[in-house]
């Protein structure tokens, strides 16, 4: 019995902010599918709910901030073109315990990253962002 048995689709926090803060919060990892570019908003929301963001990315997607950030030391990634053989071995690399040490020093780089993604926010409520900064293609700096 390992987390794999508590990866959970929650549908109705689509639909409720405070649900959707509160899985985030209580989240080891976030699952983050592509959106607006590459990556989505889902991202920036479950770093700033100190949630392991697993971005699901296509071949050479470019992640925001990567020339400062190592994203490998707080996110895990998963290739879109394999993306049923890899969720299946990552769900079950975190079922075998595999994870165990490492998400404790990802969760402690997410404490140390946050704030680089995002503004306008109160420093004593991590939780709720009110405005996510990410670079853009061309690296320039836009609000999301």
């Amino acid at each position: 019995e390992g987390l794999a048995r508590d990866f959970i689709v929650n549908t109705e926090t689509l639909t409720n902010d405070d649900l959707y803060w509160k899985e985030l919060t209580s989240s080891v990892f976030c699952f983050s599918p592509p959106g607006w570019f590459e990556w989505s908003p889902r991202t920036f929301q479950a770093i700033a709910a100190g949630c392991i963001p697993v971005v699901i990315k296509s071949a050479g997607t470019r992640m925001p901030f990567e020339r400062f950030l190592d994203w490998n030391e707080f996110s895990v990634f998963i290739d879109l073109d394999d993306f049923e053989r890899e969720i299946t071995e990552f769900i079950a690399s975190v079922d075998r315990g595999e994870w165990n040490e490492r998400i404790v020093a990802m969760q402690q780089k997410l404490k140390e990253v946050w704030r680089a993604f995002t503004y306008g926010s109160n420093p004593a409520d991590k939780t709720q962002p009110r405005v996510f900064v990410v670079e853009g293609k061309s690296g320039e700096f836009i609000e999301a």
